[in-house]
C-alpha cells in the first residue's frame, strides 16, 4: 500500500480503530421486542441459541437458519459498549453476506445471547452491515432499532453517530467491502481491507489508517527490548521497537512520526534516531501522558499537532 506522504501518529495505548466511542443501553424487556425482523430476511434474537431457535421454530412460517454471533464479537473490558473496530465490522458484513448467498431461501435469525454489551455490540454491527452493503439510511437503521424497543433513545446515541460515520467513509469512498482485494479503483484514498488486516494485527504492528494515504496511528514503540531485537512479547502483549516501526512506515511511504510520548521517557533520542536512519522525521509533543492516562490532551499540544501535519508533504 502507497501511503504517499503520510504522517503517523504515535500514542501510548491504542485500544483499537473504532468508529464511536458513546456508551449504550440496551433493553430487553419483552420477547416482543427481543425477536424483531429488521430487514426482509434478516432477524434478531436477545437470546441464547436455544432459545432463539425456539422462537424462529414458533415465530416463523417458513426455513430459517440461527446464525449464532456471541463467540464472533470482541468484548474488552469495558462495562458499557464500545462500537466494534473496523476489522471487526468487516468480518462481520463478510459474514453477513455470505450466510445470505448461501442461504437465498432461508430466513436469517441473528443470535446476540443474553449479556447486554454482547448485545449492544452485535446490534451495532448488523446495523453496519445494513449501512454498507445492503445500502440503507442510517436514520432509518435507528429507527427500525427504535422501534423495536432494544435501545433506550436518550443513551444511544453512539450507534447512529457510528452508523453514519461507517455512511461518511462510504461516500467518501474510504472503505469498500464489496471488492476489498480490487486494485484499479480508489487509489491511495480507500483503505485495503486485505493489507489493513495484516497491518492492523497486534503480531503486525497494529497500524490503523485513520485517514487513508495521509494519517496512520500505531502505538507507542518499545525500545527496551533487549540488544538488537526488533520486537518481543511481554505481559501477553507483542511489544515493536522503534527501528521496527521506522522499516515498516518507510515502507509505506511515511514522511513524519507524530508521538504524544513524554520527550523525557526517550533522553537519548533513541526513538528519533530510528526514524531519522529511516528518512522519517520525528517529533514528541508530550502532554504530560495524556494519550496514554485516557484523558483529553491540552489545546496547545493539538494545536501543535495540526500545525504539524498541515506542514506535511501531501497533507
Amino acid at each position: 500500500m502507497d501511503f504517499g506522504r503520510a504522517v503517523s501518529v504515535q500514542v501510548k495505548k491504542l485500544q483499537h480503530f473504532s468508529i464511536s466511542d458513546v456508551p449504550c443501553t440496551v433493553m430487553n424487556s419483552s420477547s416482543a421486542s427481543s425477536f424483531v425482523q429488521i430487514h426482509e430476511h434478516l432477524y434478531l434474537a436477545l437470546y441464547e441459541e436455544t432459545q432463539a431457535t425456539k422462537m424462529a421454530q414458533h415465530t416463523l412460517k417458513t426455513k430459517y437458519l440461527v446464525v449464532p454471533c456471541v463467540n464472533l464479537v470482541e468484548i474488552d473490558v469495558y462495562e458499557n459498549f464500545v462500537p466494534s473496530p473496523l476489522q471487526e465490522i468487516y468480518k462481520f458484513d463478510e459474514l453477513a453476506n455470505q450466510a445470505s448467498r448461501r442461504n437465498a431461501d432461508l430466513r436469517l435469525v441473528f443470535c446476540a445471547g443474553l449479556n447486554p454489551v454482547v448485545q449492544a455490540r452485535v446490534i451495532f454491527l448488523l446495523g453496519c452491515h445494513m449501512v454498507i452493503s445492503l445500502g440503507m439510511d442510517p436514520d432509518m437503521v435507528y429507527t427500525i432499532f427504535q422501534k423495536a424497543e432494544y435501545i433506550r433513545n436518550k443513551e444511544c446515541n453512539g450507534l447512529l453517530e457510528g452508523w453514519w460515520s461507517l455512511q461518511c467513509a462510504k461516500n467518501l469512498g474510504w472503505i469498500n467491502f464489496q471488492d476489498p482485494f480490487q486494485l484499479d479503483e480508489g487509489g491511495d484514498e480507500m483503505i485495503r481491507m486485505d493489507e489493513y488486516l495484516h497491518y492492523c494485527s497486534p503480531i503486525n504492528g497494529s497500524i490503523h489508517p485513520l485517514i487513508p494515504g495521509r494519517v496512520l496511528l500505531f502505538e507507542s514503540t518499545d525500545d527496551d527490548l533487549g540488544h538488537g531485537r526488533m520486537w518481543a512479547d511481554k505481559d501477553g502483549r507483542r511489544c515493536f521497537s522503534s527501528a521496527f516501526h521506522a522499516d515498516l512506515l518507510a515502507h509505506l511511504g511515511a514522511a513524519a512520526v507524530v508521538s504524544f510520548d513524554d520527550p523525557d521517557d526517550d533522553p537519548d533520542n533513541a526513538r528519533g534516531a530510528a526514524f531519522a536512519a529511516a528518512g522519517i522525521s520525528y517529533c514528541a509533543l508530550g502532554d504530560g501522558g495524556g494519550a496514554g492516562a485516557n484523558r483529553p490532551l491540552s489545546l496547545q499540544t493539538l494545536d501543535r499537532f495540526v500545525s504539524l501535519v498541515a506542514g506535511c508533504p501531501g497533507l
